[in-house]
Formats: structure tokens, C-alpha cells, sequence
């Protein structure tokens, strides 16, 4: 899809403060949020430098308003105050630390995000690993705690695990991250990305999922699953976002993985303790060309992200535009609500 000049790269939500912290034109830019709708007045924005694929997140409002950017070799802390004015509220943000550094023209990273507030201030990071030679996977994933949350400083490994598939795939890369938002589960997340088949028909890439857990209190992340599902991709990083959605109970686990223009729903069932692996089904996706409850969105999208109780999922395209879906009969989710700036 052609995008205007003025393109959102990524974005996420704090639905606590009805804001909007996206990343556009080298800035990052703080917005409000009124119902579906985004204000054309930012709140306030902070000049940036990214050397490779921008990625913004919010920490858990425990620790402050607070957002993590990563720009490509390093990844940045924001705060925001508020400032209280006569006729209105502006937040001025200002930047408080650096979650971890990464050598320029080597290693980079590729997505980022951050744990529930219980399990401290931690995140889960792919980090693309350009060293040559073959003692080296081509991504690995690394989980850092922050061991003095006051001041945003001295961060730890807690793990690292290289990111390898079977060898029926070729080429698996990972492209977006997210941690389980549950306190009550052991700490998590999944990995979308794709992988490469050959066949009689040429090359085609596919859709991936996988999750990884920890063994053990303050142990090494392990691969739980690793899936493939039948949903062929334009472009090996064509996926923009993935969302873990807030715990369903005995039901499992549901996530949305958003490509350039199709959001996928999918879940995992661990029908018992012995079936570690469990099972991975596609529940739905959105648009669908057979449902004539559909609003499509004019760009690509930015990001998807599910409310704080997983009941709607909000989707955001380039152009700043928002539609909120929900599922409403069997496996077919429908926008609820439609909104762009005012």
C-alpha cells in the first residue's frame, strides 16, 4: 500500500492515562486518546535517532510513565512528567537510561518488550546477531532485569537462548515479541516470525509462532512450541506486531499476529501437564473477504495491542487510524468501533 510521508512506525497504549506513545518522522510522539479517537494535539514529543526498525513500549504504570525505544543498536528509557498549566495538562518527557547497549555494525535489535510488574522490570529482546561464521545463529533472544528500578540502572542477564527451528524449515527469522501479561503464570512469551520453504513451486515464506518459558526461578527461558501455520507471506518481515492477550483461564492462551494488512488470531491449549507442547489452532483473522462486517483500514498497520482485560483488540494502521475488533460469533471478529484524528 502506498503510506503518506507522515507514517506511524510503531505505537502502543497506556490505557491508564488514554495515551498514545508512537514512533513518526524521528520523534517520539506522545498523543491522548479520546474513546477510538486520537487527538491531533500531541502531548509531547522527543527528537530521535534510529538506526534501524523503531520499536516503543510501555512499562508497567507501577514503575512510573515511563516508555522503552528501541532505535536499532540500543534501547532508551523515556519518562514523562506532568506538568499542570491553567487550562491544561502537557507532560514533558525527558530521557532517564539505557536498558542495554549494542555494538554498532554488529549485533542489533529487532524487537523488544517488557514483563508484568511482578516479575520486576524485565524484557524479552530479539537481537539479530551479525557475526560471521557458523558457531552463530542468526538471532538469539535475551531476557535483562533491571537490578536498581529507582534509578533505571544497572540491568542483568537473565538468559539467553539462540533462536533455532527444525531443520524442514529454512531461514526462520524472528521478527516481534511479547511477554505474557499474566502475574499469575510462569514468566513467558511468544516469538512471531517466519520461516522459508522450497519446493517445486519456488520459495514461499510462512507464518511462525513460538513460546518460550522459564524452567525455573531465575532460570535460562526454554522452547515450550514451535508452530507453522499454513498462512503464506509476502516478505520475510512482513509481520508489523504481535499481542499476547490477558489470560482466558482454562480456555489457553490467544494471541494476535498482525502482517501488513491481516490481523491472525490464533490460540494454545496444554490440555495436561504431560503434553507440554499442547496444541496451536488459527481461531480467525481480520478482515475477512466473506464478512460484511468489515472496516478496512487505509494503510498498513502499525501495531495491535489487546485491552487491559482481552476482550477487544485494538488495531492501528500507518496513518495513525484505529479500529477496536471483537469476537462476535464463532471464529469471526468484527470492529466495534472505528476512529482517526479529529
Amino acid at each position: 500500500m502506498e503510506v503518506e510521508s507522515s507514517v506511524l512506525d510503531h505505537c502502543s497504549f497506556n490505557f491508564d492515562q488514554n495515551l498514545r506513545v508512537g514512533v513518526k518522522e524521528s520523534k517520539l510522539v506522545v498523543s491522548t486518546l479520546q474513546d477510538v479517537y486520537i487527538d491531533d494535539e500531541e502531548v509531547s514529543s522527543v527528537e530521535i535517532h534510529a538506526d534501524g526498525k523503531p520499536r516503543v513500549c510501555w512499562l508497567h504504570p507501577a514503575f512510573g510513565n515511563v516508555v522503552a525505544l528501541s532505535t536499532g543498536q540500543a534501547i532508551q528509557l523515556f519518562e514523562g512528567e506532568l506538568k499542570k498549566q491553567e487550562y491544561e495538562q502537557e507532560q514533558e518527557w525527558k530521557k532517564v537510561g539505557d536498558v542495554c547497549e549494542i555494538s554498532p555494525h554488529r549485533d542489533g535489535i529487532e524487537d523488544i518488550c517488557f514483563a508484568p510488574h511482578t516479575f520486576g522490570i524485565a524484557a524479552a529482546v530479539i537481537v539479530n546477531n551479525n557475526r560471521q561464521g557458523d558457531s552463530f545463529a542468526s538471532q538469539y533472544l535475551k531476557v535483562v532485569r533491571c537490578d536498581h528500578p529507582l534509578t533505571f540502572s544497572k540491568w542483568s542477564e537473565v538468559s539467553r537462548v539462540n533462536y533455532t527451528v527444525g531443520e524442514e524449515y529454512e531461514n526462520a527469522k524472528a521478527v516481534c515479541i511479547a511477554f505474557n501479561p499474566s502475574r499469575f503464570d510462569d514468566p513467558s512469551f511468544v516469538v512471531a516470525g517466519s520461516v522459508k520453504k522450497t519446493g517445486e513451486n519456488g520459495e514461499h515464506h510462512y507464518l511462525s509462532l513460538s513460546m518460550y518459558v522459564q524452567s525455573a526461578v531465575g532460570g535460562d527461558f526454554v522452547r515450550l512450541f514451535y508452530h507453522v501455520f499454513d498462512v503464506e507471506l509476502e516478505e520475510e518481515r512482513e509481520i508489523s506486531s504481535v499481542a499476547w492477550a490477558p489470560s482466558s483461564g482454562g480456555e489457553g492462551h490467544t494471541f494476535a499476529i498482525a502482517t501488513k494488512t491481516t490481523v491472525h488470531i490464533c490460540k494454545h491449549k496444554q490440555f495436561s501437564e504431560e503434553e507440554e507442547e499442547g496444541e496451536v489452532t488459527m481461531e480467525g483473522e481480520y478482515p475477512k473477504e466473506d464478512s460484511d462486517k468489515v472496516v478496512f483500514l487505509e494503510h498498513d498497520i502499525a501495531a495491535v495491542e489487546w485491552n487491559t482485560i482481552g476482550t477487544a483488540l485494538i488495531v492501528t494502521g500507518k496513518d495513525g487510524a484505529v479500529v477496536v475488533l471483537r469476537k462476535i460469533d464463532g471464529n469471526e471478529w468484527a470492529p466495534i468501533r472505528y476512529g482517526r484524528k479529529k
